[in-house]
């Protein structure tokens, strides 16, 4: 095997890895666009982990390294609850059979296969491979709105996969892709702020990362952000510290170069459409207003409120009147085991939890879902290496998406779960000797 093959391999997972976390927007643009399998979920599964798949292929069984055990255990004792209530659901409902085939198959296989991957092999192949997918992914959604001739200021950010108006255009992929190239950009700029390609490249994406979530306009990648970036100075900077590194990053020719490109822009666009800052401004603030509206006023106006917030509150009171009547009526085994898998899509995964696992599967799933977090919060604060610090920080995307919306069992969630019990492993390990030789030390700021 030549040196070139070699690296190929050992970089490999790296590749798989970044690529099924901020791929999307390639697969949908090869999917819709293109035409290859349009709004064909399978597809969307097979382009997202074909690459991981293909990568254990060349992998030596042997032996595996060390996730985060009893995380990892539970949440795979999780996983054979659900295939127990997946297995024991009514025939008649009216599930989609091939997909839950599928997307429980990609759970099991997951849970199998990723001990299998090795944090050694996570160097700086991940960290290019996320920005450069996360890159793309930015200056799509640029081109796409710059050409589209629908789209107007103020408006939901989305490329447009189809050419009349009324063709598909999902914000919450590129939001996504934008949440995680901010991530991507953070771990470069904190460990590899040295390496001369890293730096502007980090920085670029981070500006445009930034801009992407906001102009998609998805309320719960805002808040992610917010809670990432504050916990990320919390963990890892003091005043002093934060006045160094943006000094030192001011002092960067490209960066004056792109402040002053971004700058130019914005003062030529102002002077284009003066009222640009307030159709931005007014259609987030209303946004806001109709979420708040949806959760505490009785009015259900159109207009007035969020409608994805409002179906999301209606869904939960009906589940909630029917629990009552169960309960009347002396069924309280659905308040125990719950009305089986999938039983209604509620768009609050938290409670759909509830409601489809009763009592017993909402507090097993709340328990493994806390602990995740808290393993989150010992990794960022012990600053446990950058691959740990990725997939902590990543995570409260997840965090944020598991009180707001989406199935509560899709694959692509319980993943993140699976990546974050193999990964985010500082707690269980507790600096053991050797393993844990490059953790605990905290970053110099350049």
């Amino acid at each position: 095997m030549s040196t070139k093959q070699g690296k190929l391999l050992k970089n490999l997972d790296s590749y798989a890895i970044a690529f099924m976390l901020s791929g999307l927007p390639v697969i949908y643009f090869l999917r819709d666009n293109v035409g290859l399998a349009p709004n064909n979920s399978l597809f969307t599964i097979v382009g997202t982990l074909g690459l991981f798949f293909v990568s254990m292929a060349f992998k030596d069984f042997k032996s595996f390294e060390r996730p985060h055990v009893i995380n990892y255990l539970l949440l795979s004792l999780f996983i054979i609850y659900l295939l127990a209530y997946f297995v024991l659901r009514d025939p008649y409902t009216g599930l989609n059979k091939t997909y839950e085939y599928a997307n429980l198959t990609v759970m099991v296989l997951m849970i199998v296969f990723v001990p299998f991957l090795r944090t050694e092999n996570f160097g700086r192949a991940f960290l290019l491979m996320g920005i450069y997918l996360s890159l793309v992914g930015a200056l799509a959604l640029i081109y796409a709105l710059y050409n589209d001739p629908f789209y107007v200021i103020g408006q939901r950010a989305a490329m447009r996969f189809g050419k009349d108006e009324n063709a598909q255009a999902n914000p919450h992929i590129f939001a996504k892709n934008g949440y995680y190239g901010l991530i991507y950009a953070l771990m470069a700029l904190k460990y590899y702020d040295k390496v001369k390609i890293f730096k502007p490249l980090s920085i670029l994406v981070l500006v445009l990362s930034l801009v992407e979530i906001v102009v998609t306009q998805t309320v719960v990648t805002i808040l992610a952000t917010i809670i990432t970036l504050s916990l990320y100075f919390w963990y890892n900077f003091s005043f002093k510290s934060t006045f160094k590194f943006l000094s030192s990053i001011l002092k960067k020719w490209y960066v004056l170069i792109i402040l002053v490109f971004v700058v130019f822009k914005a003062v030529k666009a102002i002077n284009d459409n003066p009222l640009i800052i307030s159709a931005f401004t007014q259609v987030f603030t209303n946004r806001l207003a109709k979420v708040f509206n949806s959760v505490s006023s009785d009015s259900k106006e159109k207009g007035t409120v969020d409608e994805s917030a409002s179906g999301r509150v209606a869904g939960m009171a009906v589940r909630i009147k029917l629990y009552n009547e169960d309960i009347e009526n002396g069924k309280v085994r659905h308040l125990i085991f719950g009305h089986g898998y999938k039983a209604m899509y509620i768009d609050v995964p938290h409670f759909e939890i509830f409601d489809s696992y009763g009592l017993i599967g909402f507090i097993f799933y709340t328990f493994i879902f806390f602990r995740l977090v808290k393993a989150c919060l010992y990794s960022m604060k012990h600053h446990a290496g950058y691959i740990e610090e990725f997939f902590a920080y990543s995570f409260f995307y997840w965090v944020l998406l598991n009180f707001s919306g989406g199935q509560a069992i899709d694959f692509t969630r319980i993943i993140a779960y699976i990546l974050v019990a193999k990964f985010v492993r500082a707690e269980y390990l507790k600096y053991s000797s050797g393993i844990m030789k490059n953790y605990g030390s905290r970053p110099q700021v350049s």
